[in-house]
């Protein structure tokens, strides 16, 4: 797993989805901070002006996913989440890991070879001339 978090980083991929993340948490962090300072101006307790502005404002996990679907990065964490599912599920179950792997490669060479034949028999014209002209 570390090799892949490592990847990312040196691609660029996480660290800016993580810097994103940070600042729409600290962004939410302030609108609560903010909104706890009115209710506490209107009146409301401290602990209980903070636990209501957190619960008008709603989760922040919430807003990042909001945020992430807006930047367009979505299908990105969702590729990567998938792919370190699938290569963990693989590395426990190797059996299942060769015959994936070699059922997909009779899939292929099935599939070569019977395009193979089709092209030469259907798609290719005969190799002599005029073949359509009968005797």
């Amino acid at each position: 797993m570390g090799w892949f978090r490592e990847m990312g980083r040196k691609l660029g991929l996480m660290s800016s989805v993580e810097r994103l993340d940070a600042e729409v948490g600290a962004e939410m962090q302030v609108h609560v901070e903010l909104r706890a300072e009115e209710l506490v101006e209107q009146g409301v307790a401290p602990g209980q002006a903070r636990r209501q502005a957190k619960l008008e404002l709603g989760s922040v996990v919430r807003y990042r996913q909001e945020a992430r679907e807006a930047w367009g990065r979505q299908w990105l964490d969702d590729a990567v989440r998938d792919m370190r599912l699938s290569l963990r599920y693989l590395g426990l179950h190797p059996g299942f890991a060769i015959s994936t792997v070699l059922v997909t490669a009779l899939g292929i060479g099935s599939s070569t070879a019977a395009f193979s034949v089709l092209n030469h028999v259907l798609l290719k014209p005969p190799p002599y001339q005029d073949p359509a002209r009968q005797r």
